[in-house]
């Protein structure tokens, strides 16, 4: 079901007071497209520029996916709001606020191009304020989605408790990097870490650097009672999230 204002020019199509709703999601806000002329609307992807306000929404991603097939299987219901500017393929969303999970919330800005073909799409997030925990993290599937297990969590990442991160995410759903301040439960670090996926390994590897003036590993490292606070630099290397200190 969809209830709106509509105001249609040759050059505007406009959705006032837009409410949205569908089996399993439910949206309020206005989004506006522009176009030089009608001739536009057959190339929507790159010709038409959108300007949006999501006011709230509750969205479940598997319904995205007659959109963008590469959300099938990604069964997760999140809360939205913020703002959209440009075209699909080159789209930055403003003032972000994700909420999913128990623990988990993002605040930022994202920049996205080459969507809707999301396993090439380039995007650089800004993350002002990530929150999340291993229990919401389990609740993930492996890309794709569709066919693949939940994600492999280890036991020893509940004990770093909410772990919280800002800084930059920049890359594919293949290759990303992340540079930024973590704070977990175990003590804060700096990162500037690469994670790609290997397709000889089927499975992801990541190498990189850490910095910490105090981070606790024996929260990590159970029953090894020498193990203690870690002061200092290292280089990280590991795959399917088995490090190799």
């Amino acid at each position: 079901d969809m209830d709106a204002d509509f105001i249609v020019s040759y050059t505007t199509l406009e959705l006032a007071n837009l409410h949205i709703k569908t089996p399993r999601s439910e949206m309020e806000g206005k989004v506006r497209f522009d176009y030089s002329s009608y001739d536009d609307l057959a190339e929507f992807i790159d010709s038409v520029q959108l300007r949006g306000k999501v006011r709230k929404a509750r969205v479940n991603l598997d319904e995205l996916a007659v959109f963008s097939e590469e959300l099938r299987g990604l069964d997760m219901d999140v809360d939205v709001s913020g703002n959209v500017v440009g075209t699909i393929d080159n789209l930055r969303c403003r003032n972000v606020v994700l909420e999913t999970g128990a623990h988990t919330r993002v605040l930022g800005n994202f920049h996205f191009q080459g969507l809707p073909e999301v396993d090439s799409t380039y995007f650089s997030f800004q993350l002002n304020d990530l929150r999340t925990a291993a229990v919401d993290l389990r609740k993930i599937p492996e890309y794709p989605f569709y066919r693949a297990p939940l994600l492999g969590i280890p036991s020893l990442i509940d004990s770093l408790g909410i772990i919280g991160y800002r800084g930059k995410l920049i890359g594919t759903l293949d290759n990303v990097s992340a540079e930024g301040h973590w704070t977990t439960a175990a003590g804060e670090m700096l990162t500037d870490v690469n994670l790609r996926y290997d397709n000889a390994l089927q499975d992801y590897r990541y190498e990189g650097f850490v910095s910490t003036t105090g981070f606790n590993l024996g929260k990590l490292v159970k029953g090894k009672p020498s193990v203690g606070m870690m002061v200092g630099d290292a280089v990280i290397q590991g795959e399917s999230f088995k490090p190799d200190l």
